[in-house]
């Protein structure tokens, strides 16, 4: 379900210096990939095993390919670079490896943006320069080819041996999470975590995961507080919300309890885009259907989200 967000996604890795991209796709929705980038970019159709995904597809990227560097990052996940290294990963990768030539994994992390409303504009510009940035100890792993062992988890990579740059260190042993905050922290890199997109996009996710506590707490309870919603009546909705959504509407409000004060967006190069972030058509197609597939009345649908948007934007929690 995350064709909507994919054309972004491939013109900022690309246009970050990045050669190659596998796409690990598990829906049933078609895509087709910008002409311009359809060369770099691989499309592998495989089952949805949740946390076993990466294990099972290890292959697909670790074939024979030219390449030396490997990023495992989810399509809601983007990669920013200091402006000393002028948008380029090769460049962030030589300066690093200069330092210490030892080094075969980079960590990045997370600055959590919970864009937890609907909006017009979907650039990443507005979202840097219109959403809170909030701290995040967890991590995601660059890796050298070469020194892959497995890969069995989206956060990092078992390799042959550790040399793993992080934050004006070297670490010699793997940790997903609890990275403490530094001097160092959003200097050089920051992995902007968009957890969410947009209310639509938190609702595709909650009606679509299967994985163990990800998906909707209660289908019927959601599908009864839409059908039924009455806009004279609704003081109550976004407890309501986050009661029968589960985890995907609470987590926000958890990631959102630090903000971050080491992120300085003019140390960071965003060039232009021709893609949105959020494709706003493809988004609310996908909607259409979902709610057409549970009996979701569309017009409450919308009187609903639009309530609910008022509401999250009211909060001022995740918005500057």
């Amino acid at each position: 379900m995350e064709h909507s967000y994919m054309d972004f996604f491939i013109e900022h890795y690309i246009k970050l210096g990045f050669d190659k991209i596998f796409i690990l796709k598990s829906d049933n929705i078609e895509y087709k990939c910008p002409n311009e980038y359809e060369k770099q970019v691989y499309i592998h159709k495989v089952p949805n095993l949740g946390d076993k995904l990466l294990r099972s597809c290890e292959h697909l990227v670790l074939r024979d390919y030219e390449y030396d560097w490997i990023l495992s990052v989810d399509t809601d996940e983007i990669l920013l670079l200091n402006k000393k290294y002028n948008n380029n990963i090769k460049k962030y990768i030589e300066e690093k490896t200069k330092i210490n030539p030892d080094i075969n994994a980079f960590y990045f992390r997370w600055g959590m943006v919970e864009k937890y409303d609907i909006t017009d504009t979907n650039t990443l510009p507005y979202i840097l320069n219109n959403y809170k940035i909030f701290t995040n100890s967890h991590i995601k792993s660059m890796v050298k080819k070469s020194s892959v062992k497995s890969i069995s988890n989206c956060h990092y990579v078992t390799l042959k041996s550790y040399h793993i740059y992080f934050e004006n260190k070297i670490l010699t042993a793997n940790k997903a999470n609890k990275h403490k905050i530094n001097e160092c922290t959003f200097e050089d890199e920051i992995l902007i975590h968009i957890h969410t997109r947009s209310i639509h996009n938190l609702i595709i996710k909650a009606l679509c995961t299967r994985l163990h506590g990800k998906g909707v707490s209660s289908g019927s309870k959601l599908k009864e507080l839409i059908n039924m919603f009455d806009i004279n009546n609704s003081k109550n909705i976004l407890d309501e919300f986050k009661k029968h959504v589960g985890s995907k509407a609470i987590l926000p409000y958890v990631h959102s309890n630090d903000p971050c004060s080491h992120f300085n967006l003019d140390k960071f190069l965003i060039p232009d885009y021709k893609y949105n972030v959020i494709h706003n058509k493809k988004e609310e197609a996908i909607i259409s259907k979902l709610l057409q597939d549970n009996n979701i009345n569309e017009t409450k649908y919308y009187q609903f989200v639009n309530e609910l948007n008022k509401i999250i934007k009211n909060e001022k929690r995740f918005m500057k």
